[in-house]
């Protein structure tokens, strides 16, 4: 207010909000699709500080390991990640600060990381996470985590599977392999090593030219060869010479 002439005189400026108002309204909006997607979500979503402390963890957390966001809020990072896979993860996060550092570019990293329950048991995860920036300079890191248990079950299995049909074909001095039309080994087992009595760097890729007999080369060819056309199987004997002269027959 001010006086001019014994009258109250009102001074008032106006200007146009409209843009703001609008950007202020998308942005809330944002927020608001970005929580209901990540309270909504079996992955957990989480940022955290460069001291390794959650700012933010999504619902979806007690799902995983049994803990409410609260309640992983105030865990140290000692008890979120298995020593093992903490020594992984502070490895690679030393890096890339090393890289942006240096001004390199950073890709975003993925982890396997195995996380401790409430129940006493633990949880395989996969977690990807990026460097969130703040006027270019490091604040902070933004993560997905999924459950990756009934993978590393699978994985387990086939290792063992696999082991199990390393031994069972050492015992029955049985071979398998896959190789491409010209005779060229794609895959081999462990005991081609054996039946050819070579080592892995001294086994020769080119099998029909390498270790086939010329007496009976013509022969597996066309059998070969005619398995192909038919797609067919084929089970037959013949002779190798190996590369220090000895000659087997194979089945």
């Amino acid at each position: 207010f001010m006086m001019i002439k014994n009258k109250k005189i009102l001074f008032s400026e106006m200007r146009d909000v409209t843009e703001i108002k609008l950007a202020e309204k998308k942005i809330k909006e944002s927020e608001k699709l970005y929580r209901l997607l990540a309270e909504n979500t079996s992955d957990v979503i989480w940022t955290m500080d460069l001291n390794f402390k959650f700012n933010y963890i999504s619902p979806s957390v007690f799902e995983l390991r049994g803990y409410t966001p609260e309640e992983v809020k105030k865990q140290d990072i000692t008890e979120v990640i298995s020593p093992q896979s903490l020594e992984v993860v502070k490895n690679a996060f030393s890096s890339a600060l090393k890289k942006v550092s240096e001004n390199l570019p950073i890709e975003t990293t993925y982890f396997e990381i195995e996380q401790p329950c409430k129940d006493g048991s633990t949880v395989w995860t996969e977690a990807t996470a990026k460097i969130i920036y703040e006027n270019d300079i490091p604040i902070g890191l933004l993560g997905v985590s999924r459950n990756i248990n009934e993978r590393k079950k699978s994985e387990e299995l086939l290792k063992q599977s696999e082991k199990h049909l390393k031994e069972a074909q050492r015992i029955a001095c049985i071979a398998s392999w896959t190789m491409d039309i010209e005779g060229k080994f794609i895959y081999w087992s462990e005991e081609v090593y054996n039946i050819f009595e070579s080592t892995k760097e001294g086994f020769k890729n080119n099998y029909q030219e390498s270790y086939i007999h010329k007496e009976d080369k013509d022969f597996v060819y066309k059998t070969i060869k005619e398995a192909i056309n038919n797609k067919i199987n084929y089970d037959i004997e013949y002779k190798i010479v190996l590369t220090n002269g000895k000659e087997k027959f194979i089945q």
